[in-house]
């Protein structure tokens, strides 16, 4: 990685790009915790050789070709890697690297926040490393969250301006059309968030926050205990009776809940 500052010097790049495939694949075959010690004082070193114009991008991955753990699995392990290593520290989003059903646009949201969102390694969210069975990238691409791709290229201080690419494999289509559709998909996209008038859609936001918070007049009476009720811990008759019918359901015994004795000693429907 010093020697890759070395080129970086010579050729005037501004970004050290990192990803590790490193892991274990068995419960036991390394100390997780000492794995961890060693990656922050090799990142801590390559930081410290980082010229004054020189970001440390770091990005993560949930598995493969490890599957027991992955030295950065996730933007939690890269986050803490790169709030430990220093300033030009920063952590690279790949949207292909994530578990089924992770909200990446919360991830985006938090690094922005935090000032350490490096860049975006565009991808398929379904098959990983945009390995499609045609190579391509697919439509995925514009679930990247929109709006704050499109704050990326305007940050004022060039260090936090965040950097893109494609992260792609061309199995059995042509690499070039393939290239030129993905390339066509993140434009469109990113036009897309570039109409995004967020001064506009800040009052109606605040509006549904505020009438979310305000209780809804169908929601029924949180249920109370009736202390002189033998049986103990039980909701009390009238403070069920004021809760919502649930047709269909049984009391125990099987009689109908309405007047019955079960309903009357807390048993009801």
């Amino acid at each position: 990685m010093l020697a890759c500052i070395d080129i970086m010097d010579a050729t005037g790049s501004r970004d050290l790009k990192l990803w590790f495939s490193d892991g274990t694949n068995y419960p036991g075959q390394d100390d997780i915790r000492a794995r961890q010690d060693r990656l922050a004082e090799a990142l801590a070193a390559v930081h410290a050789r980082l010229g004054a114009d020189q970001r440390m991008l770091l990005e993560y991955k949930l598995f493969e070709p490890s599957f027991y753990t992955m030295d950065v699995p996730d933007w939690g392990t890269a986050y803490l890697q790169c709030l430990a290593a220093g300033s030009k520290a920063m952590v690279v989003v790949d949207t292909g690297h994530h578990a089924p059903g992770t909200n990446i646009e919360f991830i985006v949201a938090s690094l922005i926040r935090a000032g350490r969102l490096g860049g975006f390694d565009f991808n398929s969210r379904s098959v990983l490393c945009g390995r499609r069975p045609d190579g391509r990238l697919g439509r995925p691409v514009p679930a990247l969250p929109d709006h704050a791709r499109g704050r990326l290229g305007r940050r004022p201080r060039p260090r936090r301006r965040g950097r893109v690419m494609l992260d792609q494999c061309h199995n059995i289509e042509p690499k070039i059309p393939g290239q030129i559709r993905s390339v066509m998909n993140v434009q469109e996209a990113t036009a897309k968030a570039l109409r995004v008038d967020g001064k506009r859609s800040r009052r109606p936001r605040r509006r549904a926050t505020s009438s979310a918070r305000t209780p809804c007049s169908w929601m029924p009476t949180p249920p109370t205990c009736d202390p002189s009720s033998p049986w103990s811990g039980r909701v009390s008759a009238s403070t069920r009776s004021r809760w919502p019918p649930m047709p269909g359901r049984a009391t125990r015994g099987g009689s109908s809940p309405t007047g019955s004795a079960a309903q009357q000693a807390g048993w009801g429907a």
